[in-house]
């Protein structure tokens, strides 16, 4: 009718079990122990019956047992938001932060984690009875691209509690590629950048200053500073590269800079097709290896966003009114490093080719919207659109893996067509334009708005985001 188990010795309790009228009862019975049990204790437990007729019978002597602990640890892991997927790209050098949770019924002895197939381990002393919030990890190179992390919990009493694993399914892990760089301050608005490996100098153009900078391609330093008489808004080398072409909007002109004499020597070539009464002024120019330049005008209503054509050996110019949509051609974009092609655009994200070879335009194609800049391979087979991968049709071919999570602010195509490099937080990332996966970046020392590539491949110049003042510049080499 009644059952009582009583609990002496480290601990008293005593435990009433509902009463029933049968022959004979089973019971289950969990009793939860005091903190007072400490490991190690003893106890005697005992059990009281007593029947309807309230007679009465206990086992004896008391069955004695020593406390021990038997539950494992519990430990979750992380990533920085909370979520419980840890997940993203990370390069060599860069802080894995991993937020661990761990706990014991009674005490914490350590935590451990471990990285496959490299093997490297280690473990830490808890904050008892939790384990530490955050554990930081520097990637080393020595882990691999499929690194594979464990993580385990161990009581006091040898328990061990293991955690899922972090695997390559979803944190991606990338060697870093340190490259010979050089940067400094210059005071000034930086705008945009060419690089003249034949000669082993960059040029930079200060736009509200008029100024051209020239910088020593292996330090950076700077060699000379020529003092623009105009207003400048785009640079391009000749396809021979001797000369460096300027369009300066307020004298309607183009500037061209002989760079074969010891002194660079600037001359004006005062433009005629541009339509001065209706505001049309030439914002941006293009060589082309058949000795000829693109210069996109612009103006104040979108009829006037048109191409001008100048042969640079006559100085013969006219309108191409067979470019863009029945002559409206809003943007020049890029050229391939021979001259061959180069892309202009109507729209954003609607483009042409125009092949110097035959002197003529493509169709107009429209782009997925939002990819980002343009490049052109030598031999034209590959175009790239921000991460998209195109062929000589403009045809979708893949997409480059990005490390961004959005669209790209800066990059460029090799001009073998073999890597696209695209600038993030962390550095330069080259990445396979054939299979579309990263394969290395190179760390930068500021944030960068432009980077140009030389015509050769071998170097790139990268600037700081455009001020009144004040800027940055610096050259990494390629190869």
């Amino acid at each position: 009718r009644v059952v009582v188990v009583g609990i002496t010795g480290a601990c008293d309790t005593v435990v009433f079990l509902p009463g029933q009228i049968a022959v004979s009862a089973t019971y289950a019975v969990r009793i939860p122990l005091s903190p007072a049990c400490a490991l190690g204790a003893t106890l005697g437990v005992s059990v009281l019956t007593l029947d309807a007729a309230l007679q009465s019978v206990s086992s004896a002597p008391p069955v004695q047992l020593t406390v021990v602990d038997r539950t494992p640890p519990t430990i979750g892991v992380y990533a920085e938001d909370g979520s419980r997927l840890v997940a993203g790209d990370y390069f060599t050098g860069d802080t894995l932060n991993f937020i661990l949770s761990a706990i014991d019924n009674h005490l914490l002895r350590s935590i451990s984690w471990q990285v496959l197939p490299s093997g490297e381990r280690d473990s830490l002393l808890p904050n008892a009875p939790y384990g530490p919030p955050t554990l930081r990890l520097p990637v080393q190179a020595s882990w691999g691209p499929a690194a594979q992390f464990t993580f385990t919990a161990t009581d006091f009493s040898g328990n061990v509690g293991t955690s899922y694993p972090v695997n390559s399914d979803s944190l991606r892990l990338y060697p870093d590629a340190p490259r010979p760089t050089a940067w400094q301050f210059v005071a000034g608005d930086t705008r945009t950048a060419r690089v003249d490996s034949k000669r082993g100098v960059f040029y930079l153009l200060l736009g509200n200053q008029r100024q051209l900078l020239t910088f020593g391609l292996s330090d950076a330093a700077l060699v000379r500073t020529l003092n623009l008489p105009e207003y400048v808004t785009s640079l391009d080398f000749t396809a021979s590269g001797d000369s460096l072409l300027m369009t300066c909007p307020l004298a309607t002109s183009l500037a061209v800079l002989d760079l074969t004499l010891a002194v660079p020597q600037l001359s004006l070539l005062p433009l005629s097709t541009p339509d001065g009464a209706r505001g049309q002024v030439p914002v941006s120019v293009l060589a082309a290896a058949n000795g000829k330049a693109l210069i996109g005008l612009n103006g104040p209503t979108v009829a006037q966003y048109q191409l001008m054509e100048i042969d640079l050996a006559t100085g013969a110019e006219r309108l191409r009114t067979d470019a863009g949509n029945a002559g409206v051609v809003e943007n020049v974009i890029t050229r391939s490093a021979d001259h061959d092609l180069l892309v202009i655009g109507t729209v954003t994200d609607v483009i042409q080719v125009y092949d110097a070879a035959t002197d003529q335009f493509g169709p107009l194609t429209t782009l997925a919207q939002g990819g980002g800049p343009i490049g052109v391979s030598v031999d034209g087979q590959v175009i790239t659109h921000g991460f998209q991968v195109l062929d000589a049709g403009l045809n979708l071919v893949r997409t480059i893996h990005s490390t961004t999570g959005g669209g790209v602010a800066s990059s460029f195509l090799s001009p073998d067509g073999q890597s696209l490099y695209y600038f993030e937080t962390r550095g330069l990332v080259r990445t396979s334009v054939a299979g579309g996966s990263i394969i290395e970046r190179s760390r930068l020392p500021f944030s960068v708005w432009q980077i140009q590539v030389a015509d050769d491949g071998q170097w790139a110049v990268f600037t700081g985001s455009p001020g009144m003042s004040t800027g940055q510049v610096g050259v990494i080499d390629l190869r």
